[in-house]
């Protein structure tokens, strides 16, 4: 499922299209292999624990167009007024409507933490 709060992969024209093993045509998704998936997660990983949350969410959103369930409930925590506020991040707009967006793109891809997300959002599933 693409995400509403952003262009589909081939709709951006900043960025590649990830290396897929199927495209995923139905969902709106392209899937890629768990290798890169566990690849762009370390990165965005490494960037976000220097700080680099903006550079953190480049990678964790093209695993989430991946397919990656994790990734989309990551990104939408770097949206989440709540979260940046917990982990004390200055200099992002925080933007409730893009975490929500983000957290249904991971309920539906099966993550399990994003009904709790949205609920603590205030946004739930369907809103």
């Amino acid at each position: 499922m693409v995400n509403p709060a952003r262009p589909a992969p081939s709709e951006r024209s900043n960025s590649a299209a990830p290396a897929t093993l199927d495209t995923g045509a139905a969902s709106g998704t392209q899937r890629m292999s768990q290798a890169l998936i566990k690849t762009l997660l370390a990165r965005g990983d490494a960037l976000f624990a220097v700080g680099d949350v903006s550079g953190a969410r480049r990678f964790y959103e093209r695993a989430a167009d991946g397919g990656s369930a994790h990734a989309a409930a990551t990104v939408g925590k770097t949206y989440d007024p709540a979260f940046l506020a917990a982990i004390k991040v200055r200099g992002m707009q925080p933007d409730p409507n893009a975490a929500a967006a983000w957290y249904r793109t991971a309920a539906a891809l099966g993550d399990p933490e994003a009904p709790r997300l949205l609920e603590r959002l205030g946004a739930g599933p369907n809103r």
